[in-house]
Formats: C-alpha cells, sequence, structure tokens
C-alpha cells in the first residue's frame, strides 16, 4: 500500500495522517491566511444579514419603563449601520472616574438622536450630515442612568439603549469627610470666623487681627458678600483666607425639630450646589478670585450625604474642634451657654494642659453678634498674646492642613 508495507490498517492511517501534516507546514502561512478569510466571510455574513429576532420591543422606551429592556438593533431598512455600544441581554453597567463621559454614536443625515439622563430628556439633535456624531454626557457622582433613542427621517425607530454609568471620583471620596483638628503634633492654632448676614463686629475683629500680623480664614455667606463687598474687598486685601458658608445660610438638616441628623426635605444635591457655587460667583465677582476650597454647615448640621455633595463642588468641610465654640453669639445672659469673655479665655487655655495641648486646634468666633455688652472679640488681645508667649503659631486653615 503507497509502495510500503504496513504491520496493519492503523499502521497505514497513521501514515496518510503524517503526510497530510508535513504538506499542510509547508503551506502554513497560506493555511491561516484562507482559515482567516473564511472566519472573516462569515462574521460579515451574521452580522449584515442575520434576521431581526421575534418578540423584539419595536417601540421606543420610556423612562417609566421598569426593568431590563431588551436593546433594539440597527434595522437594514436604516441603513445596516451597527451600534458602537454592545449588546447585552441585560443592562450595561459600567464604572467611570470622569465626569464627562463621551458617548460616540453614528448617525446618517436626518437622523433625529435623543438622551436620556436620570429619566430626563438632556439633549436632542438631529444630524445635518452623515457622520459619527460625539455628545458629552455632566455626570453626577454615583449611579446615572442613560438612554439613547435614535429615529430616522421616516419616524422609524433605528435604535434604542439603556445603560448605566456609576461615576467615582477618589477625590470626591477623600473629600467626603469633615475637619474639626489639624496636626497635632504642630504648634498651630486655626482662629475662624463667621459671617453670617450681620457684620456687628467685623471691622473691629479686622482691625485687631492686622494689629497682631495675624492672617485667619473667614467662613461668608453669599448674603454677607452682597451686603458687605467692601469687608470682603478688605479681607482679601488683608491677607485673610476667604471660605464658603453658603449662600443664604440654610437649615441643612432635622436637627432643630428631632436633635437628629436627617436631610431636610427640599435639600438635595441641587440644592446645595446652588448655595455653594452661587457665593463662590459672588466672591469671584468681587475679588476676581475663587473661594479657599473649605465650607461650613450653617449651624453644624451636615450628614454623608451632604459633605459627599459638597465634596462634588470641590469644597471639604471644616468644623471646629470640640470645646473651642466661644459661643460669642449667645446674647441672652440666662441661657446656660452664655459666658462672660474672660471665662472663654481661661477655657481656651486651659486646654493646654490637655493631651494634644493646642495643637492643631480650630477655634470658633462669629463677625456678627447682637450681644452688645462684653463682646467676646473683646479678648482677641490677649488670646494671641497667650499664645504666641506660649509658643504658639495663628495660621489659615489651609496650612492648618499641611500637608
Amino acid at each position: 500500500m503507497a509502495h510500503h508495507y504496513f504491520c496493519s490498517r492503523t499502521c497505514y492511517y497513521r501514515y496518510c495522517w503524517q503526510e497530510l501534516w508535513k504538506r499542510l507546514r509547508k503551506r502554513q502561512m497560506t493555511g491561516l491566511a484562507a482559515w482567516n478569510a473564511l472566519l472573516t466571510l462569515l462574521i460579515l455574513i451574521t452580522l449584515f444579514f442575520h434576521p431581526d429576532h421575534p418578540g423584539e420591543k419595536t417601540g421606543p422606551l420610556t423612562p417609566q419603563d421598569s426593568g431590563n429592556p431588551a436593546p433594539v438593533r440597527w434595522s437594514r431598512q436604516a441603513g445596516k449601520y451597527l451600534s458602537l455600544l454592545a449588546e447585552y441581554p441585560q443592562m450595561h453597567r459600567e464604572v467611570v472616574n470622569d465626569r464627562v463621559y463621551e458617548l460616540k454614536i453614528p448617525l446618517q443625515r436626518g437622523w433625529v438622536v435623543t438622551i436620556w439622563h436620570n429619566d430626563w430628556p438632556v439633549t436632542t439633535r438631529i444630524a445635518p450630515t452623515r457622520m459619527t456624531y460625539l455628545f458629552p454626557i455632566t455626570l453626577v457622582y454615583g449611579r446615572n442612568r442613560q438612554r439613547v433613542v435614535v429615529f430616522n427621517e421616516q419616524q422609524q425607530l433605528v435604535y434604542d439603549y439603556a445603560f448605566e454609568l456609576d461615576y467615582r471620583s477618589h477625590l470626591v471620596e477623600q473629600f467626603s469627610v469633615t475637619i474639626d483638628r489639624g496636626d497635632v503634633q504642630k504648634p498651630w492654632i486655626a482662629l475662624t470666623f463667621d459671617g453670617g448676614s450681620t457684620a456687628e463686629n467685623a471691622r473691629e475683629i479686622l482691625r485687631i487681627l492686622k494689629r497682631y500680623g495675624v492672617r485667619s480664614t473667614l467662613f461668608l455667606t453669599g448674603k454677607f458678600m452682597e451686603r458687605y463687598p467692601h469687608l470682603v474687598q478688605q479681607m482679601v486685601a488683608d491677607g485673610h483666607e476667604v471660605a464658603n458658608h453658603t449662600y443664604s445660610h440654610p437649615h441643612l438638616t432635622t436637627f432643630e425639630e428631632d436633635r437628629r441628623h436627617n436631610t431636610r426635605p427640599g435639600v438635595d444635591r441641587r440644592f446645595l450646589h446652588r448655595q455653594l457655587l452661587k457665593t463662590d460667583s459672588l466672591f469671584f465677582e468681587i475679588t476676581g478670585r475663587h473661594l479657599a476650597p473649605f465650607w461650613r454647615a450653617p449651624f453644624g448640621e451636615y450628614n454623608k450625604d451632604i459633605l459627599r455633595w459638597a465634596a462634588e463642588a470641590g469644597f471639604l468641610h471644616v468644623r471646629w474642634t470640640d470645646g473651642f465654640d466661644t459661643f460669642d453669639w449667645v446674647s441672652d445672659t440666662s441661657s446656660p451657654l452664655y459666658k462672660e469673655p474672660q471665662e472663654v479665655l481661661k477655657a481656651i487655655l486651659a486646654r493646654d494642659q490637655s493631651r494634644f495641648r493646642l495643637n492643631g486646634a480650630i477655634i470658633l468666633m462669629h463677625l456678627g453678634s447682637r450681644r452688645m455688652q462684653a463682646p467676646i472679640h473683646s479678648i482677641l488681645p490677649s488670646l494671641i498674646d497667650s499664645l504666641q508667649a506660649r509658643g504658639y503659631q495663628t495660621v489659615p486653615v489651609s496650612k492648618l492642613l499641611q500637608p
């Protein structure tokens, strides 16, 4: 057989296989090219001539639709276009680190595309020419529901796809905290002043700080800036650091009613961003610069959601160190919170004997107060002299938090 002798038919078949393998190895590149061409042809046939699935949803999806709808394919009648988005049996989910998500969609002339973001239509566009269009989508922190709907010139549905983007930011997560003390290894102290809507003591406080060469951090509301733009300019000229105290000094939680820090009805991401960014815009209009990236919640009311929303706007929450609230806003002498100026001074200096001494402490005072008799800010000269004599340096919050 084959001009050879074999001990059995099995040996003969093995011989034939070896001869065939030798011939294939000599033509290896030709065989691979032919195999790849065959696979490519099969893929093209599958993509361009695959029939539509029966029972697929053919009408446009609305924000009220629930569940995970099956995606509608690009129809052959619409030009045999293929989606740049992968088709999944369930809703596609993706984690992104950039706030702006760029969505690319191929369109023909006259096609209409509508993009929904969190159940709200944000973009509608008619394609003037045939090309691939870029649609930037601004995301909110966390879950973002997207839906893309495309119709052709005959108002026939071409494409309908829903997906989710989960926006995560390492910087936002770092800023979603509250700071109530600086580095306890450094003899630095921050004098901070809140400016709500009045400025009875502002001029005297600024005069004392300037006389002693002290730079502080001032948390101002937008209404304070509107009423006293000349004081804001003076603060910047004196080298003070100006931070955010919201626009209208609103209550953000229900603490006043139930002693719990639950988010108050009507307070959401958009509300807080408006409060913070409007104040920053006012400051920029007055001084030509932006606020320091710090904010202080009115009445000390905040929770995890509020901290995260503020972090999305670029602001880190700075509270005050426990025991360093001067209660200078208390004018009722019968209140248990009412303190005489010397009591406040002694209470602050007495903490120099505590575990961390006064290192990194953030002291809270106010630029305005209805307290006309024995104002607390009168202790500032003695307080600054005493701190300097004990080796402490008064610095703005930004330096207190270095590095």
